[in-house]
């Protein structure tokens, strides 16, 4: 066994990044038919034969160091010969994946479905097979509608309101009607038929912040739980179990986007594919030019962030750099293919010789689900002990047959359920709401025009305003006139509610 195991050393130091998950697949699978590994009960046994006067007593092949009984330290052979070389998996694993998957599953619940059928819970499979190109999707949907804000800008309205009543115009006309910028600047508009357009538009815009703001205190809350025993039920966190299940962190910043964004539109004014606009977390136009290349890289932060914190949990001792780690990374090198591939596939000379439209909706689909079933397998197949193994408990992957196994480093494991977990996790999941806010910032003037209602922001900006007219700006109106009531922005637009609730005619010119 312990040769067998040392062909993996070069392995897992050799291959590509990409490779790294499959090298430690196959490692367990050598081992997964095995005697399980019972750390803690190897442990106790091992201390209370040498606590014994006639107990068994193993040489150095076995024995690495016994300083401290409480404390064994073995080789690799000796854990494998007395604890078991196979897979130890855990006997609470409903309850860990109650703890972690639940509010997962919430999160991926709480994302913003668009009412275009049954195809729009697709919207999962791409939010998980390539969350890096969801994310891309939506900034690019936001920076659409601050470019609709811009051309709303240029008409100099009598006031800001009119603005961003026809700004939300714009936004409809370009996602209903797939007009272009250059298309929509020189329109003539009728600012009466503007103002109930938009009126409309916003009535049947869905927006579940609020729910996803308790979905989102729903899973910090569980992440508290499970560092303090007094509000949680576990007394001793994994760090493989959060580590692994941190992973998934970049959901935090992408739910609470897409709710941020909402849904401009319903059945009633608009009929578009999935494929061709409808999904605001696909859209296969994007490019890198203009401001494309910065939402790109916005994109990218919540996944490496994410990885950044699953690694540096899972690189806390006694195990180190283990089998843990090379999963981490290769399902994060995973994501990154998977949007590159998007990428390439979605780019017009490739559309024109492969597929486009319903096609390549299909084409990325399945590599979505190439990329999503594994990583989400073995995301749950961790956290209940796939890769609880003298090997993996060892930092097998980098020291090979020199592999120590700890059984028992009580002064470690305090360290880290105390003070380095709760740190870390902390610190990755405040990120996460940081590149939250960024992207807000980057999309305020769009999002502000569309009605989201974020008082404390919206406090800010109105100071803002006010403090461009008292310096004198001649773009605007006065204050009492420019300030639109953001919380019931459908009064600005219109002045009064209709009680029509029926479709929506987007009209710019004369009625």
């Amino acid at each position: 066994m312990g040769n067998r195991l040392s062909t993996l050393k070069p392995r897992f130091s050799s291959s590509p990044a990409l490779l790294l998950l499959l090298a430690v697949i196959i490692h367990v699978s050598v081992v997964t038919a095995s005697r399980p590994f019972e750390r803690a009960e190897c442990a106790a046994y091992i201390t209370a034969e040498y606590n014994k006067t006639n107990g068994t007593r193993w040489n150095s092949s076995i024995i690495f160091s016994i300083v401290n009984i409480f404390e064994p330290i073995l080789t690799l052979y000796g854990c494998e010969t007395i604890c078991g070389a196979g897979t130890g998996w855990y006997p609470d694993i409903g309850p860990r994946l109650v703890d972690w998957f639940l509010p997962i599953f919430l999160l991926i619940s709480n994302m913003q479905f668009p009412l275009i059928g049954t195809e729009r819970f697709f919207l999962v499979l791409h939010l998980l097979g390539d969350p890096i190109d969801s994310t891309w999707s939506l900034l690019d949907k936001v920076d659409s509608w601050n470019r609709c804000y811009a051309l709303a800008g240029k008409r100099k309205l009598a006031n800001e309101a009119d603005i961003c009543c026809l700004t939300v115009v714009y936004a409809a006309q370009r996602e209903f009607e797939n007009i272009s910028d250059d298309e929509l600047e020189p329109t003539n508009i009728n600012i009466t038929l503007v103002r109930k357009t938009a009126s409309e538009l916003l009535r049947q815009r869905k927006n579940e912040t609020l729910r996803t703001v308790f979905a989102v205190a729903l899973y910090i809350f569980q992440v508290v739980s499970a560092f303090v025993p007094s509000v949680g039920a576990s007394s001793s966190p994994s760090g493989g179990k959060i580590g692994t299940a941190m992973l998934l962190s970049w959901l935090v910043s992408v739910v609470m986007l897409s709710n941020t964004i909402g849904d401009l539109g319903s059945p009633a004014i608009v009929n578009v594919s999935v494929w061709s606009g409808a999904l605001y977390s696909y859209r296969p136009n994007k490019g890198l030019s203009n401001s494309g290349w910065k939402l790109a890289a916005i994109s990218a932060l919540p996944v490496v962030i994410a990885f950044g914190t699953s690694f540096t949990v899972l690189e806390a001792g006694p195990t180190y750099f283990s089998c843990r780690s090379l999963f981490v990374i290769g399902a994060s090198a995973y994501w990154g293919l998977s949007a590159l591939l998007t990428y390439t596939f979605s780019r017009k000379a490739v559309q024109s010789c492969f597929s486009s439209g319903k096609h390549l909706w299909c084409v990325i689909l399945v590599k979505d689900f190439l990329v999503a079933a594994p990583i989400l397998g073995l995301i749950v197949a961790s956290s209940c002990g796939y890769w609880n193994t003298c090997y993996c408990w060892g930092g097998g992957p980098v020291h090979g047959d020199n592999t120590k196994v700890p059984l028992n480093p009580t002064n470690i494991f305090n360290f880290n359920n105390g003070e380095f977990y709760p740190a870390i996790v902390g610190t990755g999941l405040g990120f996460q709401l940081i590149v939250f806010l960024v992207m807000l910032g980057f999309g305020w003037n769009g999002l502000r025009a569309l009605g989201l209602r974020l008082p404390l922001l919206n406090w800010m900006t109105s100071w803002w305003w006010e403090r461009r007219v008292v310096q004198g700006s001649d773009r605007l109106a006065p204050v009492a006139e420019a300030e639109p009531q953001w919380e019931n922005r459908e009064l600005s637009c219109m002045g009064i509610m209709n009680e029509n609730q029926g479709g929506t005619q987007i009209k710019l010119g004369e009625e």
